[in-house]
């Protein structure tokens, strides 16, 4: 029966999850699941981490598409050892519940939750795909409450409202509390709506994003590079017009930049002859005698602008396993080791660059954390523009997830967003998420969109601040639950 029900309850979990249409009742699918965790501590473990099992198969099975372009054993145990390694916050979270319900402290319960939430996506092992607040996203009005709360924060009252829900529900709380979520979720969403209604001011960067739809089973073969280039270069020249910035996917030229001379070339004269400046992915190496191998492994963004140098952005947040193995500067030796296209190297610095609007490049992955939108307003930029190849999962659901995050991201922080994707979601979004163009899947397509600047958002400005707040709301919640347990006479249910 376990089974079942964890069956159940992770499933209804994966359907909160955009572009999936249960995002808005996330707070009742949680509740449900605090009913079904009251239970002894073990049990209550040992129910979440099923669920969570089931969560995470049920949303991440994407990445077994990796398997067709990789090594296929490998990239199964790894499988195997991360959707356990995510399900074990499920338990963790859903053992602290029965711990709280056991000492009377259910309101002690979300503050845990989001403690858990901002562990999940700190350090070199972290994983920040499903926060609880990216549920809401989407849904645009109750998105825009993020420029304030930031996805943690919004967690914090998703998980809030299950458990007034739980406690109105178990008759631990009058019904006549319901009124508390009704009317604040209901002036949360009538603000949001009120803010799409808003002008959206200034001036604006005119952006051609390239959808070249490469076959991610070809991308990388040597003997495929020209026909790759052919059906790039194809795609550009179905743009027209006076254009600001060329934006070309990650890895657009799947080989390094150095190699690639005559790639170089073609950019540049892209560039001179639109008069816009071109963002187009590639590899580079870099001499290093300090490395195993003698040279950096570097993914990264070459901007071309005619009448100035190359300038180049090396991806700052490398995918963990995929790109690097975890601890890796730590213990050195890890950099013999090859899964896949594990050893590369991290930049240092985001930049800012101005085409003629101040923005910043992304690579992929690196903008699912909010600590890395809110640098790129530190450093000045306005708009954010990231260049992903989403191929590696084919037409799925990863993509569409990816696409709701990163969208997540410009209303949190403020910033409007370009996205070039190597076979989609391409596409743009003002900085309060209003999708301005967007490429359907596994379409070649060229998108010519006019950008605003946002200008910068209560979270992209204080957001370190918030999640210190959180930090320290958690840390005492873990110390109250934990003097609960060791003073003698504690009351318990």
């Amino acid at each position: 029966m376990n089974l079942i029900w964890s069956l159940l309850w992770g499933a209804l979990q994966s359907f909160c999850i955009p572009p999936l249409p249960l995002g808005p009742l996330v707070p009742f699918v949680i509740a449900g699941m605090l009913v079904w965790l009251d239970v002894a501590p073990r049990r209550a473990a040992w129910r979440g981490f099923l669920s969570g099992l089931v969560l995470q198969v049920a949303a991440l099975h994407w990445i077994r598409d990796v398997m067709s372009v990789g090594p296929a054993l490998t990239i199964a145990v790894g499988l195997v050892f991360l959707f356990a390694y995510l399900a074990a916050f499920q338990a963790l979270w859903a053992w602290l519940w029965s711990l709280c319900r056991r000492y009377r402290i259910p309101w002690a319960w979300p503050f845990l939750f989001t403690g858990i939430e901002l562990v999940r996506g700190y350090g070199q092992m972290s994983f920040p795909w499903m926060h609880l607040g990216y549920d809401f996203g989407g849904v645009l009005p109750l998105l825009q409450g993020a420029a304030w709360t930031g996805v943690y924060g919004l967690g914090l009252l998703l998980a809030a409202t299950a458990v007034l829900l739980h406690q109105c529900f178990r008759r631990e709380l009058s019904r006549k509390w319901l009124w508390l979520p009704l009317v604040f979720w209901s002036c949360w969403t009538g603000a949001g709506a009120a803010r799409l209604t808003e002008t959206v001011p200034g001036p604006r960067m005119r952006v051609n994003i390239v959808q070249p739809s490469i076959p991610q089973t070809r991308k990388w073969d040597e003997a495929y590079f020209q026909a790759v280039m052919d059906r790039t270069w194809a795609t550009v020249r179905r743009g027209s017009g006076p254009v600001d910035l060329w934006a070309l996917p990650e890895t657009a030229i799947p080989d390094f930049w150095s190699w690639r001379p005559l790639q170089a070339v073609r950019v540049a004269t892209l560039s001179d002859t639109s008069r816009g400046s071109v963002l187009v992915g590639a590899l580079e190496a870099v001499a290093d005698s300090s490395k195993p191998f003698g040279v950096r492994v570097l993914n990264s963004a070459f901007l071309v602008s005619s009448g100035t140098s190359v300038r180049r952005y090396d991806k700052i947040r490398l995918v963990p396993f995929s790109e690097h193995l975890p601890f890796d500067n730590v213990f050195p030796a890890l950099n013999q080791v090859k899964l896949g296209q594990s050893g590369f190297t991290a930049g240092d610095s985001l930049p800012v660059w101005r085409t003629p609007l101040a923005w910043s490049p992304a690579i992929c992955y690196e903008l699912v954390y909010p600590d890395f939108a809110r640098m790129a307003l530190r450093n000045g930029a306005r708009i954010l523009v990231v260049i992903t190849n989403d191929g590696w999962f084919g037409n799925s659901l990863g993509p569409r997830q990816h696409w709701n995050i990163h969208r997540f991201r410009a209303v949190e922080s403020g910033m409007s967003l370009v996205r070039a994707a190597n076979t989609g979601i391409s596409g743009a979004t003002d900085y309060r998420g209003v999708v301005l163009a967007k490429s359907r899947m596994m379409a070649d397509t060229m998108l010519a969109v006019s950008v605003p600047e946002g200008p910068g958002s209560f979270y992209g400005r204080h957001g370190g601040g918030v999640e210190l707040l959180l930090w320290l709301c958690a840390l005492a919640s873990a110390a109250l639950l934990l003097l609960r347990r060791l003073l003698p006479g504690t009351g318990r249910e």
